[in-house]
């Protein structure tokens, strides 16, 4: 559960950019150093404005001021990885739905009908939406404060970043850490090699001592034909 710590007043140059192509979001600010809540600002922990929620991702720290780089909060759908997906001849809904399962995201109602195939192979959920979003040659929004995947036919032109001169802003508590991060790593060999025989049938490792974040990556290397090497 999220605590919400303050709203933040002592920022400045603050941005958000938008991403057409990929539904992507990101959120920028530089933040005064000396505000009594700076010490909570740190990676991981959430910003929510009236749009959405970001994670914060990194901080590039001055004399006065830190700036701040924030990404959409879609650590739902990051976690959740197939190991095969398989979606044929069905509507994008269909599709999206089969691949958000079990991530407490739902698509909008829309009324396209056309359909296709669509597989990969050790993708998580963000991923195959993406692949999904390009097949069927779709915008997407990514509605991260209702968990709401909202499908477009043509949203618009991709116009680059925006700028907003003044936004309401809220802290909320996690733990911290940074971009390339994981907590649980799912481990592949040569032949399709993995260990979860000998691994209490979890095919994966983790490791929560610098975060209570579920954060999933897939590694494969065919160099390993012992699976007590991929432990």
């Amino acid at each position: 559960n999220k605590k919400i710590i303050a709203l933040l007043q002592n920022l400045k140059d603050l941005s958000i950019e938008s991403i057409l192509e990929s539904g992507d979001k990101t959120l920028s600010f530089s933040y005064a150093k000396e505000d009594k809540f700076y010490e909570n600002i740190i990676e991981e922990n959430y910003i929510r404005t009236k749009e959405d929620e970001f994670v914060i991702k990194s901080r590039d720290i001055g004399v006065d001021y830190t700036r701040f780089d924030c990404v959409l909060n879609l650590e739902e759908l990051e976690a959740n990885i197939f190991d095969r997906f398989e979606s044929v001849e069905q509507t994008i809904t269909n599709a999206i739905n089969l691949a958000i399962v079990g991530t407490g995201w739902t698509v909008n109602d829309n009324t396209l009908k056309k359909k296709r195939t669509v597989r990969c192979t050790n993708k998580n959920a963000l991923e195959i939406v993406k692949e999904i979003k390009k097949t069927y040659r779709v915008d997407i929004v990514f509605n991260t404060l209702e968990k709401k995947i909202e499908i477009y036919e043509k949203l618009g032109e991709d116009k680059g970043a925006y700028f907003i001169d003044s936004l309401n802003l809220t802290a909320l508590q996690v733990q911290s850490d940074s971009y390339k991060f994981a907590t649980r790593i799912i481990a592949e060999g040569k032949d399709n090699l993995t260990f979860e025989d000998i691994n209490g049938g979890k095919n994966y490792v983790e490791n929560f001592q610098y975060s209570k974040k579920i954060k999933t990556i897939y590694w494969k290397d065919e160099r390993y034909t012992v699976k007590e090497s991929l432990l």
